[in-house]
């Protein structure tokens, strides 16, 4: 009987009805044993897939036109980990899969990681990718070099340096790649997150690393500007998403990200939109003024919007503001604390510290309205013992303004290339309290789908790497499919027609189970981990930009 399916388009599901015939084993070439054992791996590819194909259309349901929409509906929602003043999530990459871990940083354009038999490269949290390792891995050839690369001994050759003085080299490299490690002590990949959105990307293979990438804890970088070339434009073009738009939301000791929308959750506050000033490159806004406390600084529009603007740059430690505001903020900052404004070590009681002033800063809306981000005092002044602290707030631009990862810190920011804006919202970022808030409100696991225990598979092949498209699997999955069928049909009496009556109620949403959440101990752990090491001073960057 035909029953029309509600997972792939254009599938037909067929109920199997047994007769009994008189088949041989050896038929089948091998022995009972044999048989059950070809059945079950069938059954499991057949699990596989529809699995793909409900995480599929869950990511579908984001959608474009309303970039915060309410808690009840599904954006991948995927945990980041802190590092030495820079936040980072976990990436699969290859065929099969290994993991590496990336900077996530919206001020830059290109993505990068060190390669095996890199010798200048540092030890990080992964192994050195391996590209011999991939079955899916090719070189760019030097007739498709992109982003400036040049052509160096049949190699795209390409490389990157930021300002205060680390660098890379790489060769540019294509693979299957996805966001979404769910815990920090596992390399499973079937506890991954986000590998529905696997996508065929471009990144650097490293030959070179110099400064802050050797010592740095996350293994290499990914660029998530707005430009075309980044993950979430590709992962749109692939039809995976309905916008390029991801939201970041930072805290001490991790945080989350949102692919696709911003998860209306965690917010504090109904979240707040910004214009983009630009309409590609870096996600720059326009500034119109700044408080100290309830002091309005006195500084022009213009000192702040000059030159490359304000950008808000998620992979820079910390916030720079131009020189022409510093006598303004440091009279203002004076004035309510007591003490002179400067980026030394302090020693604050709890008295004097709750005299830090908050930093306001006043964007310009849409319409011409004033949009008002906060800064608290335990953003910006870095707490170094019991009773030091460091202000990380710089007066040192000469044009321009950098907002950095301390400025974004308690906050759900979304980065909204489709619709050229960026929005704020104080949020609660503790993606372990996101979790438990879905199950404890029955909430599904707006996570994707993986994380501790989950039989969520991975692609291992060219064709089921690529299989999470549009249209369901490539032409070769769906001839291994039919065969496949065609096997199981003709051992019908292995298989039990209740059972597949159950498996397609599961599949057809009727049944109530909630998806299992991921390992909330693994990433609670990280979390303090990493919390111990913010006051770190060694290897900052603050001034990590192209």
């Amino acid at each position: 009987t035909g029953v029309e399916g509600s997972v792939g388009r254009g599938l037909v599901f067929l109920e199997l009805e047994h007769r009994a015939h008189h088949v041989s084993a050896g038929r089948w070439g091998g022995n009972a044993s044999e048989v059950q054992d070809r059945v079950e791996e069938a059954q499991e590819r057949w699990q596989t897939w529809t699995q793909a194909q409900e995480d599929v259309q869950r990511s579908r349901s984001l959608t474009g036109s309303t970039a915060a929409r309410n808690s009840t509906e599904q954006f991948p929602d995927i945990p980041l980990f802190e590092g030495i003043g820079t936040h980072y999530a976990f990436i699969y990459v290859g065929t099969p899969p290994q993991r590496v871990s990336v900077i996530m940083d919206t001020g830059s354009h290109l993505t990068a990681f060190p390669c095996e038999g890199c010798k200048t490269c540092g030890s990080h949290t992964d192994p050195h990718f391996k590209p011999s390792g991939s079955s899916t891995n090719s070189y760019l050839p030097c007739n498709a070099c992109k982003a400036g690369a040049r052509c160096v001994k049949g190699k795209c050759e390409f490389g990157q340096s930021y300002t205060e003085g680390s660098s890379w080299k790489a060769h540019q490299m294509e693979d299957v790649l996805w966001l979404g490690g769910s815990s920090s002590d596992t390399h499973d990949p079937a506890s991954s997150i986000g590998h529905a959105l696997a996508v065929r990307f471009m990144f650097g293979c490293q030959f070179s690393e110099t400064g802050l990438f050797r010592t740095q804890r996350a293994d290499g970088i990914m660029g998530l500007s707005s430009s075309p070339t980044t993950l979430i434009p590709q992962v749109k073009n692939a039809n995976l998403i309905e916008a390029k738009t991801f939201a970041l939301c930072f805290m001490k000791g991790g945080g989350m990200m949102t692919i696709g929308g911003a998860d209306s959750a965690i917010h504090q506050e109904p979240m707040k939109f910004v214009p983009l000033a630009k309409s590609s490159g870096w996600f720059t806004v326009k500034l119109k003024g700044l408080r100290v406390g309830d002091v309005s600084l006195s500084v022009s529009g213009n000192s702040y919007n000059s030159g490359k603007g304000v950008i808000v740059d998620s992979g820079t430690t910390d916030t720079y503001l131009p020189k022409k505001a510093a006598g303004a903020f440091k009279k203002a900052w004076r004035s309510l604390s007591g003490r002179e404004y400067g980026n030394g070590k302090m020693t604050l009681d709890a008295e004097n510290f709750a005299r830090i002033p908050t930093i306001t800063f006043v964007f310009q809306g849409a319409h011409g309205e004033d949009v008002e981000v906060h800064m608290r005092p335990n953003a910006y002044m870095e707490q170094q013992g019991s009773d030091k602290y460091v202000p990380r707030v710089y007066l040192t631009e000469g044009s321009g303004m950098v907002l950095g990862a301390n400025f974004m810190q308690d906050h759900n920011v979304l980065f909204d290339a489709e619709h050229k804006r960026v929005g704020f919202a104080r949020s609660d970022c503790s993606y372990p309290r996101r979790i438990q808030l879905g199950q404890e409100t029955g909430q599904h696991d707006r996570s994707g789908g993986g994380g501790g225990g989950s039989t969520l598979a991975t692609p291992t092949t060219p064709q089921s790497a690529m299989m999470l498209t549009e249209n369901g699997p490539s032409v070769g999955s769906n001839l291994g499919f039919i065969s496949t069928l065609s096997l199981m049909g003709s051992i019908g009496l292995l298989l039990s027609f209740r059972g597949f009556r159950a498996w397609y109620k599961r599949r057809s949403g009727l049944s109530s189970a909630t998806p299992r959440s991921p390992d909330l101990h693994s990433v609670l752990e990280m979390e303090e981990d990493d919390e111990a090491n913010t006051s770190d001073e060694e290897g900052r960057q603050g001034g990590r930009r192209p």
